[in-house]
């Protein structure tokens, strides 16, 4: 890149203007192993062919024309601006009557406008409200299933505990204290 920047016989800062790249991108796109975007590499092509088409034309024709047309555009901007009368009252402005009307009827149509959305908005408002109690409601009802689910687990396993329990009970004492007492018998 830095080999066609000379062959243009331009320094970096005017390469970057004619390229309209900040100069920090044509430092970065210079370094090894880095390469500038197709577009810049077109951008270089493109100077260097209209160079060798026209050799009489430098690069500092475009880069002057540029300039020019920036001047240019800026000295009648100063010109509009300067060329408006001093008397001018700006606190109270002069309106065509129809272009006046044309305001207030832009203007009503967006009040309009705003009062619509206003009102949908408050709808869309009421609706979320709505659906968040109705999130909410749901959410306490899961809490309660899940609390209910819990407690019925919790007894299941209790019941399935004490059921060992008394088998294993059961299982370990003599025969003999399994008979019923006369006690029992009498019940």
């Amino acid at each position: 890149m830095e080999s066609v920047r000379e062959k243009l016989g331009l320094n970096a800062r005017k390469i970057c203007q004619l390229l309209m790249v900040d100069p920090s991108a044509w430092n970065r796109w210079t370094r090894p192993g880095h390469t500038a975007p197709p577009h810049i590499w077109r951008a270089l092509q493109w100077y260097m062919i209209v160079q060798e088409k026209l050799p009489g034309l430098s690069p500092q024709f475009f880069i002057e024309r540029v300039v020019t047309k920036v001047e240019k555009v800026t000295e009648k901007t100063v010109e509009r601006v300067v060329d408006i009368p001093r008397e001018t009252d700006f606190s109270s402005p002069v309106l065509d009557p129809d272009f006046a009307a044309h305001l207030e009827e832009r203007n009503q149509l967006l009040n309009q406008d705003l009062g619509e959305i206003r009102q949908q908005s408050q709808t869309l408002l009421t609706q979320i409200e709505t659906q968040n109690e109705l999130l909410k409601s749901q959410a306490e009802q899961i809490q309660r299933l899940k609390m209910t689910l819990v407690v019925g687990l919790c007894l299941c396993f209790g019941l399935v505990i004490g059921l060992l329990s008394y088998q294993v009970k059961r299982a370990n004492t003599p025969a003999w204290e399994n008979l019923p007492s006369v006690e029992d018998s009498a019940n």
